[in-house]
């Protein structure tokens, strides 16, 4: 856990968890259930989180309507992750075989597909995407640099409206 992490607890009241639904939108704000907590009001939700987002799911539909072809396993499965780059790097040469063996005594792996996110507006309602979930493109570590940005943007239009979510009307 970081320094994000604590912020979130304590902008959310100590939720720690994935967001199951989030599209009840009224005039004072948006409801949202969680898998394992009661269901909260929050004036503004904001999907920071990452280039497979929970929120931009909710909000704007399937993954597979913005973002670049997944691969199909269980990213919480490190020995299928291990299995799946086995099987693809099985009979390379030169120092493949020796990063092979040093990735199948590892504890953690992370895998991913090479993707970019592609989407035509980053907000709906009282709902926005900064990061990865609005942006995202693996290649290039421009990640933190575009989700800085994009924050400072909001605020900015946060800014313009006073905070007065009916004026709400973002221009990103």
């Amino acid at each position: 856990m970081g320094i994000l992490d604590d912020v979130r607890r304590l902008q959310t009241g100590g939720t720690d968890q994935e967001i199951v639904d989030a599209n009840t939108e009224t005039p004072t704000g948006v409801h949202v259930t969680f898998e394992r907590s009661s269901p909260r009001r929050f004036d503004l939700v904001v999907g920071a989180d990452g280039i497979h987002s929970a929120v931009r799911r909710l909000a704007f539909g399937p993954e597979s309507d913005f973002a670049s072809d997944r691969l199909d396993y269980d990213r919480y499965d490190a020995g299928q992750q291990k299995d799946i780059l086995a099987r693809v790097y099985a009979g390379v040469g030169w120092q493949v075989p020796a990063v092979m063996k040093a990735v199948h005594r590892a504890g953690d792996v992370y895998l991913d597909s090479i993707s970019q996110v592609r989407i035509d507006r980053y907000s709906k309602g009282r709902v926005v995407l900064l990061g990865d979930s609005a942006y995202g493109n693996t290649l290039g570590g421009f990640g933190t640099g575009l989700a800085v940005v994009g924050a400072y943007v909001l605020a900015g239009e946060l800014a313009a409206v006073g905070g007065d979510m009916r004026n709400w009307g973002i221009r990103l």
